[in-house]
Order: structure tokens, then C-alpha cells, then sequence
């Protein structure tokens, strides 16, 4: 049995390393909203007045597609099994999506007339990063805030309406709110896999428990009866023995 600290590190590296399976799992959908959204924002960078920096934001759209091709790939090897070593590269591999995004946020800084629909969908890609970070706690606290930080920043730093940049504001906060209490709700769901597959692991030990027993039993009244009927056919030959002599019988028969 194990004990309450060693069941809580158990419970707790369970909970970490389904977090970052869920979150491993999603990494190809969170490439493809991505790519979704690309060309909506390359039709609004065009109307930017520094159009011509629009290679520099497709060269950190290049090294994040890249590092995530990369971290899918790693994760289908052994080394992904150390839970250490997968956190820090998960985490990493958000960080660079994070600044991917305010180096976008830079680039809309100076985009002129289109600078707050620009934030906006830049924005938006954090709100991205958001979502897929809430299914793991360490790259929720760790990833999205940098992820967001970029374009909040930017819109206020010269808002042209500064009620847009407290919307922005809002919506962040409210898409992190709801973030950390999907994370709360998928950390519980784990906890409760970890209880069911502790659950399984007992019953399957006690079924075996169960069937060592009965194979002992078996193997004892199978010994017995070896026994017994060895004892039994000596007996019969000395009885048979006394019944077919002719001499007085022995003080064995």
C-alpha cells in the first residue's frame, strides 16, 4: 500500500503527464487554427503601412511552424518519456509561438490606419495559445500570460481609442479566467482516472492473490489425494497378501 506522500507524488505526476498528453494531442489542431488564420491576417497586413516588414512576421510564423514540427516529432520518441525533460520542451515550444506573437505585436505597432485590427487578430492568436495551453497547469501559468502580454501591451501604448484596448483587456482576462477553470476541471478528471486505474491495478492484484490461492489449494488436494490413495493401495496389498496366505498372518497384516 502506498503511503499518503508517496500517494500524493503518484497522484500528481499522473495528473502532470495526462496534462501533457492532452496537450500533445492537440498541438496538430492548434497548427492548423493557425494556419487558418493566416491568410486573414496577411489580407489586413497588406494594408499596413509598413507592409514591406511583413517577411519578418512570416520568418516568426516560419521558426514557431518549424519548432512544432520539430516537438511533434520528439514527442514520438523514447526521450519524451522522461516527464522532465517533456515539460521544459512543451513549455519552450509555447514560448516560441508566445514570442512569435509579440513580434507580430511589434509589427502592428507601426501598421498605421489597420494598427487596432491588427492587435485584434493578434490578439486573438493568444487567445489561441490560451486554449491550448489549459489542458496542462505549468504551461497555462507560464505560457499564456506571455502570449497575451504582446498585443495588450502594444494597444496601450498609444491607444487611438482607448476603449478598445480596455475591451481587449477584458476579453483576456475572461478567456484566462475561463482557461484556468477548464484546467481545474481537467485536473480532476484526471485525479479521477489515476483513482480508477489505482482501482483496476488493486482489483487485478487481488484477482491474482486470488488465483495463487486457489492454485495452491488445488496443488494440496491433488497432494493429498496422491497420498491417500498411496497409503489405501498399500493397505489393500497387505490385506490381499493376508488373504491369500496360507501361513498365520503377520503382525503387520
Amino acid at each position: 500500500m502506498l503511503t499518503d506522500k508517496s500517494a500524493e507524488t503518484a497522484l500528481a505526476a499522473s495528473v502532470g503527464a495526462q496534462g501533457m498528453k492532452a496537450q500533445a494531442a492537440l498541438l496538430p489542431l492548434a497548427l492548423l487554427a493557425f494556419g487558418v488564420s493566416l491568410p486573414v491576417f496577411v489580407w489586413v497586413a497588406g494594408h499596413a503601412a509598413n507592409a514591406h516588414w511583413m517577411s519578418a512576421a512570416f520568418a516568426a510564423f516560419a521558426v514557431g511552424w518549424g519548432a512544432f514540427y520539430g516537438v511533434v516529432n520528439w514527442l514520438k520518441t523514447s526521450a519524451a518519456a522522461d516527464l522532465r525533460t517533456r515539460g521544459r520542451v512543451q513549455v519552450m515550444a509555447g514560448l516560441v509561438w508566445a514570442l512569435a506573437i509579440a513580434g507580430l505585436a511589434a509589427f502592428a505597432h507601426f501598421a498605421g490606419p489597420v494598427r487596432e485590427t491588427l492587435l485584434l487578430l493578434i490578439l486573438g492568436a493568444a487567445m489561441v495559445c490560451v486554449v491550448f495551453t489549459a489542458t496542462w497547469l505549468p504551461s497555462l501559468l507560464i505560457v499564456a500570460p506571455v502570449a497575451l502580454a504582446g498585443p495588450l501591451v502594444v494597444l496601450f501604448l498609444t491607444p487611438a481609442d482607448p476603449a478598445v484596448a480596455q475591451i481587449a483587456l477584458g476579453a483576456a482576462a475572461l478567456g484566462l479566467a475561463l482557461a484556468l477553470a477548464v484546467n481545474r476541471i481537467l485536473r480532476r478528471q484526471y485525479a479521477l482516472a489515476f483513482e480508477r486505474e489505482a482501482l483496476l491495478a488493486e482489483r487485478a492484484e487481488q484477482a491474482e492473490a486470488a488465483r495463487r490461492f486457489a492454485r495452491v489449494k488445488s496443488d494440496l488436494v491433488d497432494s493429498l489425494s496422491e497420498e491417500l490413495r498411496d497409503g489405501l493401495t498399500g493397505v489393500a496389498h497387505v490385506l490381499a497378501a493376508a488373504a491369500h496366505g496360507r501361513a498365520a498372518p503377520t503382525r503387520q497384516q
